[in-house]
């Protein structure tokens, strides 16, 4: 009766628990059946006593077998009935992954190439020989302090930053975090961000039931005198304003602390991402470090300066806006890891991070300047674009001068290999503006996708 099929590459208990589980299931062994005794089942399937053994008090853990003492094991009856579906086939890769394309204008992310992989792996082995009771322990909603002190002490020597790290809260992403600190705002709460073409905040909001108003935006972020009077927090990006790449001039960021602290309700988020990497002699000053009203909510992310798949950001809170979101949401769990946190904050205290960054800023400072050559010299090319960039970031923004609808210029590009990111900022009639995200083009396909840019547009 019992006809298993015993294969080197499975433990022999655990193929007589997967055919005594489904024999119980298919009824081929009927409720208070007694089974054959370990011996007398090792005998007859010629495996030893204990492979009978470790299968039989697995069923007996999981409630598919009882014991009678001193008469043996028993089937137990249950309540049990597999579903009945039609046979089907499981598609070798997902029908909804995006697309790979040869030339990615879009990627905007470090290339693997350049991220030191012996050091993180050297930084994850230690944590793996952390003690159980390290791991064992809950991580606090805000974080590891571990991981919080390293990023504060980081922020003060790179960024002149006074940051105490219970101020810090590490989340899995800015979307994360910004849905958070969303949920901590009064219902009376309206945001106020430069229209750059991204919809992702704004999606949260609404999502939030909180209006989030679009500043349109011509060469700059947005200025006070531009909002809505009932705006409560202005959303900026001072040091590196996507996609256009321009810093705020220290007047317009006079202008909006004014605005900040003329009413106590105000504030301003300030989003640095990308702000590690400014071409033109050194990082611009935070306005947080320039606050004196603790106004200025700060965010940042690993994403960009360490892998993607390195799910790790963070905010800063005021003192105020803390204690509210510690009475009102602190009983979120932290949604990193505590293994990443504690091999992170390693590899910041190691100065692996650091070393990390100064070798990005030189690869990118260098491979910009090859980008913008091959494209300059390209004649042809030049005759029909214009170049709008400002020394920040890994892109800069080419205007096309083309009567072709952003949708025709999308399939041929798509046809071509090549995926490609507009601007939907201020432009002239008959100009398309292309984001031209360089992280994931390597040197030798410089040409190759000036070659397919130029087939697109002609």
């Amino acid at each position: 009766m019992f006809d298993y099929h015993f294969s080197k590459d499975t433990f022999k208990y655990e193929t007589l628990y997967e055919g005594i589980r489904e024999d119980i299931i298919n009824g081929h062994l009927k409720p208070d059946q007694k089974l054959p005794g370990r011996r007398e089942m090792a005998a007859e399937l010629n495996i030893s006593i204990t492979s009978v053994k470790k299968a039989y008090e697995l069923l007996t853990d999981e409630g598919w077998l009882y014991v009678k003492e001193k008469s043996g094991y028993y089937v137990k009856k249950i309540n049990y009935r597999m579903k009945q579906t039609e046979p089907f086939s499981i598609p070798a890769n997902d029908p909804k992954k995006e697309k790979v394309y040869e030339i990615d204008f879009k990627a905007n992310s470090v290339s693997t190439r350049l991220f030191p992989f012996s050091q993180w792996s050297r930084c994850m082995r230690n944590t793996l020989s952390y003690s159980n009771d390290t791991f064992s322990q809950t991580v606090p909603w805000q974080g590891l302090y571990e991981l919080r002190a390293a990023i504060a002490r980081y922020l003060y020597t790179s960024r002149s930053m006074a940051v105490n790290p219970a101020n810090i809260i590490i989340g899995a992403g800015t979307e994360y975090l910004y849905t958070r600190l969303l949920m901590i705002l009064p219902q009376n709460t309206v945001i106020a961000a430069g229209d750059t073409g991204t919809h992702t905040f704004a999606s949260i909001a609404k999502h939030l039931n909180i209006r989030f108003d679009k500043v349109p935006l011509e060469q700059e972020n947005m200025k006070p005198d531009q909002l809505a009077k009932d705006v409560t927090i202005a959303q900026l990006s001072p040091a590196n304003l996507f996609p256009i790449g321009r810093a705020m001039p220290v007047d317009q960021r006079i202008a909006f602390f004014e605005w900040v602290n003329a009413k106590p309700d105000r504030y301003i988020i300030e989003d640095d991402y990308d702000s590690e990497f400014r071409y033109d002699g050194g990082y611009k000053k935070t306005m947080f470090s320039e606050d004196t009203r603790n106004k200025v909510i700060y965010m940042n992310t690993f994403s960009k300066t360490m892998i993607p798949s390195l799910r790790i950001s963070y905010m800063i809170l005021p003192d105020d806006l803390l204690q509210t979101y510690e009475n009102n949401i602190g009983f979120y769990a932290n949604s990193v890891s505590t293994f990443e946190q504690y091999a992170l904050a390693e590899f910041m205290e190691e100065g692996y991070f650091q070393r990390h960054l100064d070798r990005l800023l030189t690869y990118y400072r260098k491979h910009r300047q090859k980008v913008l050559a091959a494209l300059r010299n390209d004649k042809e090319l030049m005759q029909k674009t214009e170049i709008e960039e400002y020394g920040a970031g890994t892109h800069f923004l080419l205007h096309i001068h083309t009567s072709k609808t952003e949708q025709q210029l999308v399939q041929k590009a798509d046809e071509a290999g090549m995926y490609l990111s507009f601007w939907h900022g201020s432009h002239k009639d008959n100009e398309r503006v292309f984001i031209i995200n360089y992280a994931a083009i390597p040197d030798d396909k410089i040409q190759k996708a000036l070659s397919l840019l130029q087939q697109v547009i002609d």
